[in-house]
């Protein structure tokens, strides 16, 4: 018998790649469209997950844009907060405890007030609207579900990219390929890039393995160790197979560039589960299917 799955966010980028990775036969994906489903009105919620009575749900759904989330940031509680808090509150309210809830957060919720890179258990600091709206929605699980004979799993990744959307990884190859003028890239902005695939993929793991319920840091190997945006722009041009980076290429301090405050690392530790691929080797990969494939 088929596994139920209700996913919000579906039509997001992580949405659609959890929907391709779980799109089997063992799988019934149930994904109402964004127009059809309002994450921050409980009763829609609520009606859902009764209507549905899913074995797992997948919570996708997120405004991520960070700059978007500081200037509305009524709209990214409604989403990022309230979105978990009224899923966790009908697997209560039903009492849905055999339901595997996974919910998937951000390393934003940390900012950039520790002295390393954090653990699953280290304290969190956001530092603007994005990060305490993920935090707070992990607060609104925890504080339902948790400990309380509920399944649920909470993952934190960083810098997605993904053929779904179009991230900074995009901008950098189009601009490596399609070059106008020089590029301001971050210098002081540390990271792990994270394919979208890989987090779907070790999601379906999680699930299928039956981890111990709890919180989860979804991090590729960094072997070669993190990396600045303008790092990453560097890797991406090598890839492309370009040589002149100066050219293509400036570095500023973050605070120049973006609008909302950023942590000077979003790079985070995994202690609980094995480390996904290493970045570069997913890097290069996502980067020869979508765009050297296309040129051959």
């Amino acid at each position: 018998m088929r596994k139920k799955i209700l996913l919000f966010g579906g039509s997001g980028m992580l949405g659609q790649e959890l929907a391709h990775c779980f799109s089997s036969d063992a799988y019934e994906i149930i994904s109402p469209s964004r127009d059809k489903t309002d994450i921050s009105s409980q009763e829609n919620v609520f009606r859902l997950v009764q209507s549905t009575m899913p074995d797992i749900i997948l919570n996708a759904a997120v405004l991520v844009n960070v700059d978007a989330c500081e200037e509305n940031p009524e709209k990214a509680y409604s989403v990022n907060t309230l979105g978990p808090l009224f899923i966790a509150d009908a697997l209560r309210t039903l009492n849905l405890k055999n339901t595997i809830f996974v919910q998937f957060s951000s390393s934003d919720i940390f900012g950039s007030d520790f002295s390393a890179n954090p653990r699953e258990d280290n304290e969190a600091f956001p530092i603007n609207v994005y990060g305490r709206s993920k935090y707070y929605g992990e607060r609104c699980v925890n504080g339902i579900l948790g400990e309380k004979g509920f399944a649920s799993y909470i993952i934190r990744s960083s810098w997605i990219f993904s053929e779904f959307k179009k991230t900074f990884v995009d901008v950098i190859a189009e601009h490596v390929l399609r070059p106008t003028g020089v590029f301001t890239t971050a210098e002081d902005q540390r990271g792990i890039p994270t394919w979208g695939k890989d987090i779907a993929e070790n999601a379906k793991t999680l699930i299928e393995k039956k981890y111990q319920y709890g919180v989860y840091h979804f991090v590729p190997d960094a072997s070669s160790a993190d990396a600045t945006r303008f790092e990453i722009a560097q890797e991406i041009a090598e890839i492309l197979g370009r040589n002149d980076v100066e050219r293509l290429f400036s570095k500023a301090p973050r605070t120049r560039i973006l609008k909302a405050p950023r942590p000077a690392s979003s790079a985070i530790i995994t202690t609980r589960f094995p480390k996904l691929p290493n970045w570069k080797e997913s890097l290069r990969t996502f980067m020869e299917e979508r765009y050297l494939k296309t040129r051959a």
